[in-house]
């Protein structure tokens, strides 16, 4: 092998470690970006909830919400099947 040819394989080798670190650093700021969306969402959701909880203690505030003493009030939302 020459140092021309060992040359043009350090440039190789460069240019994809170059071109794999350009690819981690998009994916990165996609996932900071997904990130941000899924936090604004939850404080959101959590910001209704606390809404909705207001309202409906301010509108019947001699009912409590009611214990849950049997698992089959229980259903999740996709099959219906019980928690467990």
């Amino acid at each position: 092998m020459t140092v021309q040819d060992i040359q043009a394989n350090e440039e190789l080798r460069r240019a994809k470690i170059d071109g794999a670190i350009t690819w981690l650093r998009t994916e990165l700021l996609e996932m900071r970006s997904q990130d941000r969306q899924l936090a604004k969402t939850l404080l959101d959701l959590n910001t209704e909830i606390q809404r909705l909880r207001q309202e409906n203690e301010s509108s019947s505030p001699d009912k409590k919400p009611k214990a849950v003493t049997n698992n089959n009030d229980l259903k999740t939302p996709f099959h219906g099947s019980e928690l467990q």
